[in-house]
């Protein structure tokens, strides 16, 4: 069974929801498009009883290199009415807004995998972690150098799945593994 959309390839088999990022010429940028048909994969393998698990990854030669910082991504009305704000509270509630349906990974009732390769930077640390297990290729990068600029992340999950010890070192250098 293959459900369309646009920016992922969802597909089950054998009991296994196989959900695909599709941006390999974006290094699988998470715009927030990408990450609403996302969640709605996530809901719908949630939904089938014939998916036992959920594996995530993504195609091309990256897992997922960040958040898509184009300026050019689309303003969907995410039914919330709010008042006019400034930038810095426009980037905070479009935080808010990826973190919410990212965090379906945590909600759903089957167990995740993100089968990482190649780049896993930033936004896609997010996505990650957000997975109840992670598996990772050799050659897999894993970073958030933003942190240096912003201080925290925007989901505290490093320290569930990793640790004080390497939490701390992650945020102080935005460095976690280079293979």
């Amino acid at each position: 069974m293959t459900t369309m959309f646009k920016y992922i390839n969802y597909e089950v088999e054998s009991g296994r929801a196989r959900i695909t990022l599709n941006r390999p010429e974006k290094r699988n940028a998470l715009s927030i498009e990408l990450v609403e048909e996302l969640r709605d994969a996530l809901w719908e393998a949630d939904d089938d009883t014939a998916v036992h698990c959920v594996i995530l990854k993504g195609a091309g030669r990256s897992f997922c290199a960040g958040y898509d910082l184009t300026a050019n991504r689309s303003r969907k009305d995410d039914g919330i009415n709010r008042r006019r704000r400034s930038s810095l509270d426009d980037d905070a509630w479009g935080i808010e807004r990826f973190q919410r349906s990212l965090r379906t990974l945590t909600e759903m009732h089957k167990p995740t995998i993100a089968q990482i390769h190649g780049h896993c930077y930033a936004g896609g640390t997010d996505l990650a972690l957000y997975c109840d297990m992670l598996i990772c290729a050799d050659e897999a990068s894993i970073g958030y150098s933003a942190l240096r600029n912003m201080g925290a992340a925007p989901n505290q999950m490093w320290l569930y799945h990793i640790g004080p010890q390497w939490t701390k070192r992650l945020l102080l250098t935005g460095i976690l593994f280079i293979f």
